[in-house]
């Protein structure tokens, strides 16, 4: 039995045949195309990502894997070795093509019509929800990682050829994080990141061209797990 496929009993559809795919389980169902998933997040996180989904939906018709709730009306689903699921709408198409000019337009014009309607109204929008990324923390923790690693591999035997090759080309890459930090902090970082939390802007967090499906009539945007304030 493929792993999370009893989760599925919880659902009021019925599966007619299931598939593998890439990080996922296709189901064909007598209520459409819909897709298993693992979902490592939170209950709080999984509900805001609904709620934007949802919201993009009833603003401008955007069409996104929207989360199916389960008999019990639940988002997250456990199956039996206490691994969560979701149940996805599934779309159907092609994922952008990186090498052609047209279709990273069509992502770019996606993008654009998301981030004017990705701002989350009043009466979605609650407290626990203002947890937003701190990139200058993140960079500053990445850095101080990358000294830690710096200093263990000095203490290894320095007559090594594989640690002094290491060392040598270390110092440029710990140089473009120190720079990267240093940019941010010079940067209008702080005032954007504000006006974000004041507008309730959402980004998606996971903006790639595998995210991206061209489905003929319509771009669907999928895979908001990442999905964040700020």
């Amino acid at each position: 039995m493929e792993k999370g496929i009893g989760v599925l009993e919880k659902y009021e559809f019925t599966v007619n045949n299931v598939s593998k795919g890439r990080g996922m389980l296709g189901l064909d169902t007598n209520c459409g195309k819909k897709k298993l998933v693992e979902y490592k997040g939170s209950k709080e996180h999984v509900a805001l990502q609904n709620k934007l989904q949802e919201h993009l939906w009833e603003a401008d018709r955007i069409y996104t894997d929207r989360i199916i709730q389960n008999a019990e009306g639940e988002l997250i689903s456990t199956d039996y070795d206490g691994k969560n699921y979701v149940v996805k709408n599934h779309m159907e198409g092609m994922e952008t093509d990186s090498k052609r000019e047209m279709d990273l337009m069509g992502m770019a014009r996606n993008l654009a019509n998301l981030h004017k309607l990705m701002l989350l109204p009043k009466e979605l929008y609650q407290e626990d929800m203002a947890k937003q990324r701190d990139l200058r923390a993140e960079f500053k923790s990445h850095n101080q990682e990358l000294t830690k690693i710096r200093s263990f591999m000095r203490k290894k035997s320095s007559s090594r050829s594989f640690e002094r090759r290491f060392l040598k080309e270390f110092e440029n890459f710990y140089q473009e994080g120190v720079e990267a930090f240093e940019h941010l902090e010079k940067s209008e970082y702080a005032m954007l990141s504000g006006q974000c939390m004041h507008v309730r802007s959402v980004c998606h967090g996971d903006y790639t061209y595998h995210n991206v499906i061209n489905c003929g009539r319509y771009t669907a945007t999928v895979n908001f797990e990442k999905c964040h304030m700020g």
